[in-house]
């Protein structure tokens, strides 16, 4: 019965929210029970149907809870001085903080930081969430106070010697916070895929994305096989919002 009913809320793509979806699939799944208590006799089988609609209600109830309402960031771009506001489609980038959070096991509330500075600066700087969420997963596994032997630091993990005087950055700590780090690099991506632009100009744009991923790496032999990692975590976080 419980099952029928969820087929038929995914054909007619319907969504029940709230505390009223939770009771009415929790209704369903009482009358269930009540219907396998008549109709099986045997103690294996009652398990099972007990042990599958406890599933699909879990089920349910976490399509619920990840699908908040939109989300709104005002960032101030430190080179013009204009406000900028973010409205983000929840539904869709959450999903990928979503999966960042079970992967890594993060708290809810870090990877809310997280997510809102990935909304930000893909705005600011155009670029796809999804993009900024793969080189943090590569280069730090969300780590905000990851260091390499190379002095890069931070979740993007941005090289202090390289990058200290065009953006400012007055010591290592400050790549530690989770905001000036996200900004550092996605200042940097978004600058190395300008370049790409200008020396492959008839380049799509998978391309473009593959050759700035390479010069943020640092040119070398693993550099080429960086990228291709990082663009198919980009293709993972992409596919589970569709």
């Amino acid at each position: 019965m419980l099952r029928r009913f969820l087929s038929f809320l995914h054909e007619k793509d319907l969504v029940i929210t709230g505390v009223l979806g939770i009771t009415i699939i929790t209704t369903v799944a009482i009358c269930s029970l009540t219907i396998a208590n008549i109709s099986y006799s045997h103690k294996q089988a009652q398990e099972q149907l007990v042990n599958s609609v406890a599933n699909a209600i879990d089920i349910k109830i976490r399509a619920i809870i990840a699908k908040p309402s939109f989300i709104i960031i005002r960032q101030q771009d430190d080179d013009d001085s204009e406000e900028v506001e973010v409205v983000g489609s929840a539904y869709e980038l959450n999903y990928m903080a979503c999966m960042a959070m079970a992967k890594f096991k993060l708290s809810a509330e870090y990877i809310q930081q997280i997510h809102r500075c990935v909304v930000g600066y893909a705005k600011v700087y155009d670029l796809p969430e999804a993009l900024i969420y793969a080189v943090i997963e590569k280069e730090s596994g969300f780590n905000q106070y990851s260091k390499s032997h190379v002095n890069c630091h931070g979740l993007m993990q941005v090289k202090l010697d390289v990058w200290e005087k065009e953006l400012k950055i007055p010591n290592a700590e400050y790549l530690y916070n989770v905001d000036n780090n996200i900004k550092c690099g996605c200042y940097i991506l978004s600058k190395y895929i300008k370049i790409a632009a200008i020396t492959f100009p008839d380049s799509d744009q998978k391309t473009l994305y593959k050759e700035a991923l390479k010069s943020y790496f640092g040119k070398c032999d693993y550099a080429e096989r960086y990228a291709h990692k990082v663009l198919a975590i980009k293709t993972r976080y992409r596919t589970a919002m569709q």
